[in-house]
């Protein structure tokens, strides 16, 4: 039940699951949980802009014990623009959680919709 990183909040830092489960999620106007996503081993946390510190859009709670790396913004994106190779893995793993989250957005609507 541990706050990670709370949706309002500026964000400054990027965060690896290396163990456990993480729930992400917002709050509607009603106060209602709105679950974003489930997060495990391997998936990425907090990514709202590398070039602006914009707040979270969303908060995550640890569901069990986790275990998290963490990088600042400024570090990534030095780490970055010194290693192509890096950038690719990166926009591979960002572009896999895209479309792992637009399959868990529609996957509801096609179910309804057989």
């Amino acid at each position: 039940g541990e706050i990670i990183f709370q949706e309002g909040v500026r964000s400054n830092k990027i965060y690896l699951i290396l163990k456990g489960l993480v729930k992400c999620y917002s709050m509607d106007s009603d106060g209602k949980e709105l679950i974003t996503s489930l997060n495990k081993a391997d998936d990425f946390l907090g990514f709202t802009s590398f070039l602006n510190n914009v707040p979270y859009q969303e908060s995550a709670t640890a569901l069990e014990a986790v275990e998290l790396a963490g990088i600042s913004k400024d570090n990534l994106k030095e780490i970055l623009g010194e290693n192509n190779n890096i950038s690719l893995e990166l926009m591979e793993l960002l572009s896999q959680n895209i479309s792992k989250t637009i399959k868990s957005i529609l996957e509801p609507y096609q179910k309804s919709m057989s």
